[in-house]
C-alpha cells in the first residue's frame, strides 16, 4: 500500500496530461516506396486533422517499409501541409509542440545542403523551424529558431544548434514547444532544453513545410522515425 501511495501522484499526473496529435505521421504503417499523400495514396496522417500535402511523391524521400521515413535524394524538393491551412483554419492561440524523431543519419561533409520542418503563418514566413546540415568537415548541426521580438543580431528570429557527428545511428528526438498565449519558446533535444526565449511574436500558423534546398547533397541519407505537430492542453 505504502508502493502505491507513493506512485500514485506520478499515475495522476500522466493521466491529466495529454496532447492531440494535429498533423502527424509515424511511418509504421506504411509501405515501402510511399511518399507524400495529396489525395492518391502516400504516407498517413495519423494527426486529427489528417490533412494532405499540397503535392505527391518526391523521389528520394519515400518510406522503408520498416517505419522509417528515409530522404537520399538530391537537389531541391518542397512540400507542405495542408495544402490549403489547417483544416480548422489559422490558429491564434494555443500551446504546440513541432516534433521530429530521427532514426539516423549520413551527411557529406562537402555539401552545405540542409533538410528543414517548419510551421509557418498566413504570410507564409516561418514561425518555428528545425535545419538539419553539414557544419563542418567531421560535425553536424541541427538549427532551431522562432521568430523573435528582439532576435539574434536584430534580425527577428532567435536560434540555438544541437551538435553531432556527420554520421549517427543514435536516436535524435527534437522537440520546439511553443506558446501563442504566453509568447515563450523552449528548444529541446532528447529531453535536453538548449533554451528557452520569452519574446516569441508569432501571430499566426497556417500550415508545416518540409524540404530540402537546392544545395542537399545525394550523399546525404536521412532517416525519420516521425513527425508532426502537436497541441498541448
Amino acid at each position: 500500500m505504502r508502493y502505491l501511495l507513493y506512485f500514485l501522484p506520478f499515475f495522476i499526473a500522466h493521466l491529466s496530461f495529454s496532447e492531440t496529435r494535429l498533423e502527424y505521421w509515424d511511418f509504421n504503417t506504411d509501405l515501402s516506396g510511399a511518399s507524400f499523400d495529396n489525395g492518391t495514396g502516400g504516407i498517413k496522417n495519423s494527426g486529427t486533422h489528417a490533412s494532405l500535402w499540397n503535392h505527391g511523391k518526391v523521389p528520394g524521400m519515400v518510406a522503408n517499409g520498416t517505419g522509417q521515413f528515409v530522404i537520399n535524394g538530391a537537389g531541391s524538393a518542397y512540400r507542405k501541409v495542408a495544402a490549403s491551412g489547417f483544416a480548422t483554419g489559422v490558429k491564434t492561440t494555443g500551446h504546440y509542440q513541432l516534433i521530429i524523431e530521427f532514426s539516423a543519419w549520413n551527411l557529406d561533409s562537402t555539401s552545405k545542403g540542409a533538410l528543414g520542418f517548419e510551421v509557418v503563418d498566413t504570410s507564409g514566413k516561418r514561425v518555428v523551424a528545425l535545419h538539419l546540415y553539414p557544419e563542418s568537415a567531421m560535425e553536424s548541426k541541427i538549427r532551431l529558431s522562432a521568430v523573435s521580438a528582439t532576435g539574434y543580431e536584430g534580425r527577428g528570429y532567435d536560434y540555438a544548434g544541437h551538435v553531432s557527428s556527420l554520421v549517427t545511428n543514435a536516436p535524435t528526438r527534437v522537440i520546439i514547444d511553443f506558446n501563442l498565449d504566453t509568447d515563450t519558446v523552449s528548444y529541446r533535444v532528447n529531453g535536453t532544453q538548449l533554451k528557452v526565449i520569452t519574446d516569441f511574436s508569432a501571430t499566426s500558423l497556417s500550415h508545416l513545410k518540409f524540404f530540402t534546398d537546392a544545395k542537399w547533397s545525394k550523399q546525404n541519407s536521412v532517416s525519420i522515425d516521425s513527425m508532426g505537430l502537436v497541441k498541448l492542453p
